[in-house]
């Protein structure tokens, strides 16, 4: 007993020293032969080494089961079966494995093949299985990984940390968010008029509510939020303004991407706009619903977008002086559609084309003829200047025909530009450009033409500290009325994170517009400070 020990001791250690030197066989044993089958012959040959196979373990059988003196004893008997046993089922094993191997010399050498079953005639499925199934795999199925990208740049938006939350996780795949922002300023000209301006303090009170999903693919979210406005002295400038979003995204097969996008709001026409030339009681109030769908696709270096949308606004009557005022007028919808294709040149520059086309619409039958159709034409590229500085401009050519035969058509220069450059890792300066054809709040003007400018700053200071300064200008040209409007807008605010999820904002902002001789000409200035609390 002793020397059967030392031997196999012996064995374990030679068996790891041949592991560790490498020379020990690692590699998996050889996988199992298809074997011929031929009728009836061929279950024979399993009946045998099935039964073979049996005949093998017969003496271990009788051994499970058993526990502790007597389970030793008949594996003592057992190995002695084994030792003479054994030896006599060697030779009929040796004739039975013979015995399935041979082949009767009239049979014919059959393939070597496996057989997965009937290969007779089969129905084909309709087509609509198959595209069941090719729609099915197009939204539930995995995407090829993508190449390793570079890492990511140091940015101001990477250098701070703002206030952020994890939610909380209502179901497996979905994550509840709240946020409440409180902000107390104080307006040097809440009516934005030259004349008798009127000061006070208000606060703003913004709740907000975010649903999203947490799939490995597609995602769903829906948002919802208010600003409630409360004067101090003006009450009848107190307001409330809502908003709820549904957005999805689905990532389909072959780089198809799919993004519905719906939503209803309930908005207030700033005081000095064009919305508020009556100078009403109280803010005018409208709604807006509006549902969005963009498609786009990349094929190696060429990418298309399909991207349209529509939406109504409808405005509440509003009162001058307790009389009320019919706003209906106003009502409008507003559709448009465009595609893109982007190729790219190379790894820093892309070109790319646009063409899109609107149609605004007045519902009220004495508004018919503000009605109005138009296309815009657009060319430009993306260039990648260096790693920490892109741009992408393009120019082209506009046309807004007036249902009205009265009014001149509208033919401009259209143009667009967005530019971002980080010339240290706490600077980010952006900067865009941007017109558009937008709907007239007022009856005498069936459109407006826009044109904005912004330019944006923002410094980091540390983890918790960053600065942000503001700065727009926003020219509205009314078509078929001699009046245009300038608008000077800027500010500068400090961010500070009292914690992981509280933020305070501390801000001052000042504006100007300047209307001409047939528009309002006014100037204001406020201050606030701001609380924010993400959940």
């Amino acid at each position: 007993m002793a020397r059967r020990k030392r031997s196999q001791t012996i064995q374990a250690t030679s068996s790891q020293q041949a592991t560790a030197s490498g020379s020990a066989r690692m590699s998996p044993l050889e996988k199992l032969r298809v074997e011929e089958q031929s009728g009836r012959f061929g279950s024979f040959r399993g009946m045998v080494a099935t039964l073979l196979t049996m005949v093998t373990l017969l003496p271990l059988w009788s051994i499970l089961g058993q526990t502790g003196s007597k389970r030793s004893s008949m594996v003592s008997r057992k190995t002695r079966y084994s030792a003479s046993g054994f030896r006599y089922l060697a030779k009929y094993r040796t004739l039975a494995r013979i015995l399935a191997r041979a082949e009767p010399a009239s049979a014919a050498r059959s393939p070597r093949v496996i057989r997965l079953g009937y290969r007779g005639w089969r129905p084909k499925p309709p087509r609509c299985v198959h595209r069941a199934a090719l729609a099915a795999l197009a939204i539930f199925g995995s995407r090829p990984a993508n190449a390793q990208q570079a890492a990511p740049i140091e940015t101001p938006y990477t250098d701070f940390r703002p206030e952020e939350g994890n939610g909380v996780r209502i179901a497996s795949s979905w994550v509840l968010q709240p946020e409440l922002a409180v902000q107390g300023i104080y307006d040097t000209n809440i009516y934005n008029i030259d004349t008798l301006q009127t000061a006070d303090e208000l606060v703003s009170i913004r709740p907000r509510l975010t649903l999203r999903s947490d799939f490995a693919r597609h995602s769903l979210s829906l948002t919802g939020g208010a600003d409630i406005r409360r004067y101090a002295r003006t009450t009848g400038e107190n307001s409330v303004a809502a908003d709820l979003t549904a957005t999805g995204l689905l990532e389909l097969g072959d780089w198809i991407n799919v993004k519905p996008q719906a939503s209803i709001a309930r908005g207030v026409e700033m005081r000095g706009t064009a919305g508020d030339q009556l100078l009403t009681d109280r803010p005018v109030i409208y709604t807006r619903r509006a549902a969005r769908l963009s498609v786009w696709r990349t094929i190696d270096r060429l990418g298309v977008t399909l991207d349209g949308g529509f939406s109504r606004s409808d405005y509440q009557n509003a009162t001058i002086n307790g009389n009320t005022i019919d706003l209906s007028g106003r009502d409008s919808s507003y559709a448009d559609g465009s595609i893109r294709f982007d190729l790219g040149v190379n790894s820093r520059v892309k070109v790319y084309t646009r063409a899109s086309v609107i149609k605004l619409t007045y519902r009220h039958q004495f508004a018919a003829q503000r009605g109005s159709a138009g296309f815009a034409l657009l060319g430009g590229m993306h260039l990648f200047v260096t790693n920490v500085a892109d741009v992408e401009v393009a120019a082209g050519y506009l046309r807004q025909t007036f249902d009205d035969p009265a009014l001149k058509p509208l033919g401009a220069l259209d143009y667009h530009l967005a530019a971002n450059w980080t010339p240290r890792a706490t600077w980010l300066l952006t900067a865009a450009v941007d017109r558009e054809v937008a709907p007239s709040p007022r009856n005498d003007v069936p459109a407006v033409f826009r044109t904005s400018y912004r330019l944006k700053a923002r410094h980091s200071l540390s983890e918790r500290w960053a600065v942000s300064a503001n700065a727009g200008l926003v020219t509205e040209e009314y078509q078929g009325f001699p009046g245009k409007d300038k608008r000077l807008e800027g500010d500068l605010s400090m961010q500070y994170r009292l914690g992981t999820n509280v933020g305070i904002v501390a801000a001052v902002g000042y504006r100007h517009q300047d209307g001409g001789s047939s528009g309002r000409n006014y100037n204001g200035a406020t201050v606030s400070l701001a609380v924010r609390v993400v959940g």
